[in-house]
């Protein structure tokens, strides 16, 4: 069950915000995926797209494999 919060981020168009909230919301997003908290700012700060990884992750990559994929 998600909250109004999570449903709120995720609504959010990341590009819109400054770099510093963008960068925090990415390796956030990143971290909750399941990447240890160095990979989600090596992560946060790259062209990677988040959501991309996150689809893969739900249909049952490992992190790992998602972000192998993706890159």
């Amino acid at each position: 069950m998600t909250t109004e919060i999570e449903n709120y981020v995720e609504q959010v168009n990341w590009r819109d915000m400054e770099p510093q909230r963008r960068f925090s919301w990415r390796c956030d997003r990143a971290y909750k995926l399941g990447f240890d908290q160095e990979i989600a700012a090596d992560i946060a700060v790259g062209p990677l797209d988040i959501h991309d990884l996150e689809a893969l992750i739900k249909r049952g990559c490992s992190p790992a494999l998602a972000l192998e994929i993706v890159s």
